[in-house]
């Protein structure tokens, strides 16, 4: 495991090359980076190089601390910096420092003049403001939009009352059946069959007395 350790370290070292100009400037594969704090000269380009990753030029700067023989290299953002979280500023390296270093380990810092944003990172970046924009107006629009218009169900029941209200009052017939009295105990009336010459069907006319 030692072995492919030192193995990657030395291909790093290979890809990233750190050339000093004086004792703060110096730079890293041509890009400019300048030397603000060296506590317990902690600083050493040929390890800085081995540990080195393309993703931590993005950071305007770069903390290195040691702890077991071992350097890391942890990134943060200028403080001017508006997209940037509070724990990932300048301001947060002190803290940095405190909680999550060796207690008195060597540490260096370094500033990245020429501090370069992946296009990747900023593509998406942008495509996400877009995609969160495009969201909150849609739902806006679907929102006023509910609003405006009412339920079906209100639609249904309102005309359905309307139609009532043209057609006017419903009367129902209701028919009750009637047991009629036979004709031979009717009082005060006779039965008289009649017929016509043109018909044949005889007829019952009820007469009073």
């Amino acid at each position: 495991m030692k072995q492919l350790i030192a193995q990657r370290q030395e291909q790093r070292a290979d890809i990233y090359k750190v050339e000093r100009e004086d004792e703060t400037a110096f730079t890293i594969n041509g890009h400019q980076y300048r030397l603000v704090a060296n506590y317990r000269d902690a600083f050493e380009p040929d390890k800085l190089g081995e540990r080195f990753s393309t993703i931590l030029s993005k950071y305007d700067y770069i903390v290195g601390d040691w702890g077991f023989e071992q350097l890391r290299l942890k990134g943060f953002y200028a403080s001017s910096n508006k997209n940037a979280q509070k724990t990932q500023m300048e301001d947060a390296i002190q803290d940095y420092l405190y909680e999550y270093c060796n207690f008195g380990c060597a540490y260096f810092v370094v500033q990245n003049l020429d501090v370069r944003v992946q296009k990747s990172e900023h593509t998406n970046h942008r495509n996400r403001s877009k995609d969160h924009a495009v969201k909150r107006t849609q739902n806006k629009s679907e929102t006023s939009h509910q609003r405006k218009q009412p339920n079906s169900n209100n639609q249904k029941k309102q005309s359905n009352r309307s139609n009532k209200k043209a057609n006017g009052p419903q009367i129902r017939e209701r028919k009750t059946k009637v047991n009629p009295v036979p004709v031979s105990e009717r009082k005060g009336q006779t039965a008289v069959r009649t017929t016509k010459k043109q018909s044949q069907n005889q007829r019952f006319v009820i007469r009073h007395k």
